[in-house]
């Protein structure tokens, strides 16, 4: 829609925001900009109870990943970027990757400004604690 000009103003995930750059649509804004990096990862008690070790070496795995990303050259495995990924041909040359960030648990601050708001907003009770959304694998 916004390269047909239906639209004005989207909100884009890679690749669609590196195509619309291209196609010459302006970057406003990034919620990484501002510190925010929206990603959630949830697992059922059972799957935590009888697939921990799994669990944790499914974060292991990326933060190789993550440091593999971090320190390669780009142009050492984009094209498996762009065909792992799905990215069109036509971005070969133009990725642009971020730094990307090991995992890690939010901050109790970040999370209780957010039971706030939704509190706020009705979404869910204000008595929510933090410490009530994550927990630690053992």
């Amino acid at each position: 829609m916004l390269r047909n000009g239906k639209i004005d103003l989207v909100l884009l995930p890679e690749p669609f925001s590196t195509l619309a750059i291209k196609d010459g649509a302006v970057v406003l804004g990034s919620a990484n900009t501002d510190g925010l990096y929206p990603a959630v990862s949830a697992f059922t008690k059972k799957s935590i109870d009888e697939k921990s070790d799994t669990i944790k070496k499914m974060y292991q795995a990326y933060d190789e990943a993550v440091d593999y990303l971090n320190t390669t050259p780009l142009n050492e495995y984009e094209a498996t970027v762009i065909k792992a990924a799905g990215y069109p041909e036509e971005l070969t040359g133009s990725i642009k990757l971020p730094v990307y960030r090991k995992n890690e648990l939010p901050k109790t601050p970040d999370l209780q400004a957010a039971v706030e708001w939704a509190a706020k907003k009705g979404l869910c009770s204000p008595d929510l604690k933090p410490d009530q959304l994550i927990g630690e694998l053992k």
